[in-house]
C-alpha cells in the first residue's frame, strides 16, 4: 500500500488507515498546521482529500 501523503510504500505494521487511506504514523498530519493527527480525532475534507 501506498501512504497518502508522502507517496511511498507503507508496510503492514507501521500503517495507520483512516478514510479509506493508509498512512505512516509520522505522516498522519493535519495538513493546516502539521500537527500529529490522532485516529477518531480529525476532520476529513472528502472533496479535496485533506485532514485536519
Amino acid at each position: 500500500d501506498t501512504c497518502h501523503f508522502c507517496k511511498k510504500r507503507v508496510y503492514i505494521m507501521e500503517r495507520l488507515s483512516a478514510e479509506g487511506y493508509f498512512f505512516h504514523r509520522e505522516c498522519f498530519r493535519c495538513n493546516i498546521c502539521s500537527c500529529t493527527l490522532r485516529l477518531g480525532g480529525h476532520a476529513f475534507d472528502s472533496n479535496q482529500g485533506l485532514f485536519a
